[in-house]
């Protein structure tokens, strides 16, 4: 079955509605930096949590998570769920200093604490990940919406253009204000059309009773054994864990609406929502995936998802439900282009121009956002031939973002480590990352890769990396003297700190507060494995 008219229609007028409404709340915003890469620094809680949900819920986690489900269960929950533990973690020791220190991007962190040239390094590298991210991106919401039409992969091409145009327009003109705000009613979208699909599923297959029944036992179990080929418990408590982690505290493109939030209280809830989110998401990404698996069985996994709308929904509601899909690649989308602009116009073209202006600081950020675009839009349908893109898009994370964010982590808390020991660390780990990435993933480049990086799971992989650089970054940093302690105490939080906290909690009472809600949080993460 394919879509019908009236399916078709629900979408076009949800293209052009967010389209609308991103425009008309970006021309409220002031034209310099603070209003266009930070949306003026007001956002609230609910903004950042709902933003920071529909970021991290794109067409990859749609088609790809639901694909993993579909092969191995529900353990294709684990990167939410570990994902969410670190966004907490994110939010009580990192996000504080982050907004002490009035930084307009995440690497700035690294300015401050190290040197430019440890910044420019996590720059170059976060714009190569972003770049990859674009194309599996418009990919993976190309994929959905020619099966759901009924049209052939060699339009995946057409179909990004469409999709890169609708969400470029409001990003490019609008800034930050139209990314967060849309993404405000795209998650609320997506919610309700995963939650469709989840429903109607279970309705399909006799509840959920009539699920647990005829799945195979494996596919209800959080933890697989130690030797599974993709998920392996070990992996899932170190490399997994630990890349989460590093995602949590330096990912320009989820962290960047903090930085615009009211206050640390509001960006802190606003991360702790994503995270109570992202518990929600299993129902409405991995148990669809289970549901295809009863339902659709025999279809390629990153095609389980649109398989499943095709079997269980009726018509209009396919509408809503890919309007809900195009909700999440759309919020994803949007985020890339203005974090990778962001890092290019504030951090990269200064090096070039020391006294730009506000206004073409502006004009070069649009111009990058532009070139992400057609970038993203010309390499989308070479991604179908390098594997299961949830995976795929796992290993690059994997492979790019430990040097930078050990550096990060043994930053905040060791005061011996120095920029000449970041810079070493984080050189390495980009040469070593993007070799492995080539040679263990490109078909032309796998004969010359190591059987031993093949052959192991690239969550173990990320591990002893991570121990490698660790290693690395704390005897290079001994060879130069220690930073000086007055040039350090930006991460400890300063007396008026203190008293405007207390003074908060005062105000919010027990039931607004950040550490209650903490404690609600990892009750629930701690449930979840319990149950499952």
């Amino acid at each position: 079955m394919s879509l019908e008219i009236i399916d078709i229609a629900i979408v076009i007028l949800y293209l052009a509605g967010v389209l609308v409404f991103g425009l008309w709340i970006g021309r409220k915003e002031k034209a310099d930096r603070e209003g266009f890469f930070l949306g003026g620094k007001h956002f609230s809680w609910l903004l950042i949590g709902t933003s920071l949900f529909a970021t991290n819920i794109s067409s990859v986690q749609f088609v790809g998570q639901s694909g993993l489900a579909y092969k191995f269960g529900i353990a294709a929950a684990n990167p939410q769920l570990i994902g969410g533990i670190c966004l907490a973690m994110s939010a009580v020791f990192f996000i504080p200093i982050y907004l002490r220190t009035k930084i307009f991007t995440i690497p700035g962190f690294l300015e401050n604490r190290y040197s430019k040239p440890a910044k420019l390094i996590y720059c170059i590298t976060m714009i190569l990940f972003g770049l990859f991210m674009t194309s599996i991106i418009l990919y993976t919401g190309s994929l959905v919406i020619l099966q759901l039409f009924g049209f052939s992969d060699d339009l995946i091409f057409y179909c990004s253009l469409v999709l890169g145009i609708a969400v470029g327009i409001y990003a490019i003109v609008g800034g930050l204000s139209s990314v967060v705000y849309t993404d405000m009613v795209q998650s609320v979208v997506l919610l309700i059309g995963g939650f469709l699909v989840l429903f109607l599923g279970l309705s399909a297959v006799g509840g959920l009773s009539g699920l647990l029944e005829t799945v195979p036992a494996e596919h209800l179990k959080l933890l697989l054994p130690h030797d599974h080929e993709q998920l392996p418990f070990t992996g899932i408590i170190s490399g997994l864990f630990i890349v989460s982690l590093f995602w949590a505290v330096s990912n320009q493109e989820l962290l960047q609406r903090t930085l615009g939030a009211k206050d640390t209280r509001n960006a802190q809830l606003g991360m702790l929502l994503g995270g109570f989110l992202k518990i929600v998401a299993i129902f409405v990404l991995v148990f669809p995936g289970i549901l295809a698996f009863k339902l659709v069985p025999g279809v390629n996994p990153d095609r389980a998802y649109p398989a499943l709308i095709q079997e269980v929904l009726p018509i209009g509601i396919s509408g809503i439900v890919l309007a809900g899909f195009l909700a999440a690649l759309m919020s994803t989308l949007d985020s890339s282009i203005m974090s990778l602009s962001s890092i290019f116009a504030i951090d990269i073209y200064p090096l070039f121009d020391k006294n730009v202006s506000e206004k073409k600081a502006l004009k070069v950020g649009r111009l990058f956002a532009i070139f992400i675009l057609v970038w993203g839009i010309c390499t989308a349908p070479m991604i179908q031939h390098l594997g299961l893109v949830y995976l795929l898009m796992h290993k690059v994370t994997s492979y790019l973002l430990p040097a930078i964010g050990v550096c990060y982590v043994i930053g905040r808390f060791n005061n011996r480590i120095n920029s000449f020991g970041a810079i070493f660390t984080m050189t390495l780990g980009f040469v070593i990352g993007t070799l492995l990435l080539l040679f263990s993933t490109l078909p032309a480049l796998k004969p010359y890769c190591p059987d031993i990086i093949l052959n192991s799971n690239f969550y173990h992989v990320n591990f002893f990396l991570v121990l490698i650089y660790v290693a690395i970054l704390l005897i290079s940093s001994r060879f130069r003297p220690a930073p000086k302690v007055e040039d350090l105490t930006f991460l400890q939080p300063t007396v008026e700190e203190k008293q405007q906290q207390a003074a908060t909690l005062k105000r919010v009472g027990l039931f607004g507060s950040f550490k209650f809600w903490v404690v609600i949080y990892i009750c629930g993460f701690v449930g979840v494995y319990v149950l499952f």
